[in-house]
């Protein structure tokens, strides 16, 4: 008996701590849904479009189904982890563990409002995302592939992308001011990503991503037959130009290509080439 109420005592001194020194939440009745519309706001201007946009469908598709209409200052580890368990049975293993690192960001960010004395998260294991080798095309079939896409308009994109290992939107983002055809570079300071069917020029992922790339003399071939055929769609276009950047890669009238046209010129390469995509 006087341990379990030795074990109050503490509790209740730790308890008088948090309230002196104003680390003790005020009692709410903001929800856990509420919050994440609050974090996501006060959050935006500090993400890329496209982490905010994956943060939006998380919030949107999984932590709000689960545990939005819980009281904030109710939540337990034992939430969290019943649901973990849901979203296992709707998603990837990746897709599990974003979703909980965006629920430990956005509870971090309620403990720093004051609104949580502590993060629930920090009491359950991380999801672990299980991490798969994609395949990877052997050089006969790399060939192959670009022999195939020969008539095709992206054929120079997919020549860059084979002979830097850049990512898409390192490609796409890339202006003719960054490569110089002379001594065959190409530096790479930027990226553009399509989110909802609007396209965003932003920072590289990582810091390491901004550097300066060899291309191989069969790129440099590419690029030049391209750079031409770029600028006599320009003049043919006229006013109807849309490119204000100086983008490398673009429609006949200037804009970026999109997602799903890249996707399906890349697919009917591989078709031609028998590669699988």
């Amino acid at each position: 008996m006087w341990g379990t109420f030795g074990s109050v005592e503490v509790a209740l001194r730790a308890l008088q701590a948090q309230a002196q020194t104003g680390h003790l939440p005020q009692p709410s009745r903001l929800t856990v849904g509420e919050l994440l519309e609050r974090w996501l706001e006060a959050t935006a201007p500090d993400l890329k479009p496209s982490t905010l946009a994956r943060y939006r469908q998380l919030a949107t598709h999984y932590l709000a189904p689960t545990l939005g209409p819980l009281r904030l200052q109710k939540v337990r580890p034992v939430h969290v982890v019943q649901a973990i368990a849901v979203w296992r049975r709707q998603g990837s293993p990746g897709t599990v563990n974003a979703a909980f690192r965006a629920l430990h960001r956005a509870l971090a960010v309620a403990v720093r409002w004051g609104l949580l004395a502590a993060n629930p998260c920090d009491r359950v294991a991380t999801p672990r995302p299980q991490y798969r080798q994609p395949p990877v095309w052997a050089v006969e079939a790399a060939r192959a592939f670009l022999a195939a896409s020969v008539g095709d308009r992206w054929h120079p994109l997919w020549a860059f992308l084979l002979g830097t290992g850049c990512r898409l939107g390192e490609a796409l983002g890339l202006t003719w001011d960054e490569v110089d055809l002379e001594p065959g570079t190409a530096t790479i300071v930027r990226s553009l990503v399509w989110v909802g069917g609007t396209y965003h020029v932003q920072d590289p992922k990582t810091k390491a991503s901004r550097r300066t790339l060899t291309l191989p003399p069969s790129v440099v071939e590419a690029l030049s037959r391209w750079k031409a055929r770029q600028d006599q769609e320009r003049l043919q276009a006229g006013p109807a130009w849309k490119d204000e950047r100086g983008a490398v890669f673009t429609t006949s009238t200037g804009s970026p290509p999109s997602v799903t046209n890249l996707r399906r010129s890349f697919r009917r390469g591989c078709r031609q080439a028998g590669v699988p995509p």
